[in-house]
């Protein structure tokens, strides 16, 4: 059921907010902590929020189990590409993986001093100093004041087909059937990459 700051929920059940996302749901309390399915009590809030918690790869309604070092229920990217605090957008995805640079959109401010980016997905950054220096591991642009990432190769580009032979270990988790043809395609590129990076190694 729909519900927002300003939208109380029709049966006067509370609403809240979580993962950058309002909804209704019910209360609970000591001693009695039973929630409905996926969700979890939390006591001081008197109310069940969704878990984070992936249960058999379920997750509760709006939500996604994936495995990024451990599995956890998280959200998909917003329509521009943002995700809640603490989270970044993957674009291959379209999902939110937890991140210790936090993305950035509509649910995520990125304070004062900083900026929102988008740049190979959504990042807060900083604004360059009088001199054009910024931090370490980013680089000026010139044109707008503002510190990018900087690449770490010349491997690295926006192109869908990069030649690069890096991987992350980030998966869906659960039943995706109308993804295994596609998996299937990009396995045998993938090791056909493989492959050719190894004699790219060999060779030089």
């Amino acid at each position: 059921m729909e519900c927002g700051p300003n939208l109380p929920c029709a049966d006067g059940s509370p609403c809240v907010q979580s993962l950058g996302h309002y909804y209704c749901t019910q209360v609970c309390s000591a001693p009695d902590l039973s929630c409905p399915p996926y969700y979890t009590c939390v006591p001081n809030l008197g109310a069940c929020f969704k878990s984070e918690q992936c249960d058999n790869d379920v997750c509760a309604p709006g939500l996604v189990c994936v495995d990024n070092g451990g599995k956890y229920c998280t959200t998909y990217c917003d329509s521009a590409g943002g995700c809640p605090l603490g989270y970044a957008c993957d674009a291959k995805w379209n999902v939110c993986f937890k991140s210790s640079s936090p993305g950035c959109g509509p649910y995520n401010d990125c304070g004062e001093g900083k900026i929102c980016v988008d740049d190979r997905g959504k990042y807060c950054t900083t604004y360059c100093d009088a001199a054009g220096a910024c931090p370490a591991g980013y680089a000026c642009a010139p044109d707008s004041g503002v510190c990018f990432r900087q690449r770490v190769s010349s491997y690295d580009d926006d192109s869908t087909t990069s030649s690069s032979c890096a991987m992350t270990g980030r998966t869906l988790s659960g039943s995706l059937p109308w993804t295994l043809v596609g998996f299937a395609a990009g396995l045998i590129a993938l090791r056909r990459r493989q492959r050719a990076c190894a004699t790219d190694l060999f060779s030089g």
